[in-house]
């Protein structure tokens, strides 16, 4: 194998940092919930994707391990963004449980947590041409990035003065 390319342990760590990273999101959005409870079916429907993306990332490492699929790298991951991400999105939900936030507030933060998956584009850090692999990963994809297409609309209604 070529020494450029990290080997499956250090991909799956890796991968497993991702999954963490899906679960916080949804314990945060599930945090947001309770504390605006007018938008909980919005936040609790985001929240319950994101615990899919997570098992959906388990479900690609075990595919990765069981299948012995051929990967290669394809955006390479910076693990130390990864890690800050996660630190991002905890310290977020210590906020969410000691500072009073206000909607506005919750929205740009979360519009901020999915864009910055999006930017990172870690969920592109291998590749491979396994069909059931891609479909996860895409899955993925498309959900993030109708999460923040949400957040975005939900953050003009308000400037423009609608709830």
């Amino acid at each position: 194998m070529n020494s450029n390319i990290p080997d499956i342990k250090t991909v799956t760590a890796n991968l497993q940092i991702m999954s963490a990273i899906e679960l916080d999101l949804s314990v945060l959005y599930k945090a947001f919930a309770l504390l605006f409870p007018p938008e909980r079916k919005f936040w609790t429907s985001i929240a319950g994707d994101e615990i899919i993306h997570a098992d959906n990332i388990k479900r690609m490492i075990a595919l990765l391990l069981g299948k012995k699929l051929l990967y290669k790298i394809g955006n390479p991951l910076n693990r130390k963004a990864l890690l800050l991400l996660r630190d991002n999105v905890q310290l977020y939900i210590s906020d969410a449980k000691e500072i009073p936030l206000n909607e506005n507030e919750v929205f740009s933060i979360a519009r901020g947590l999915e864009e910055s998956i999006i930017e990172t584009r870690y969920l592109e850090y291998i590749t491979t041409e396994d069909e059931e692999y891609n479909d996860f990963l895409k899955l993925i994809l498309k959900e993030t990035a109708e999460h923040k297409k949400l957040l975005e609309t939900k953050i003009l209604s308000r400037s423009a003065g609608n709830k």
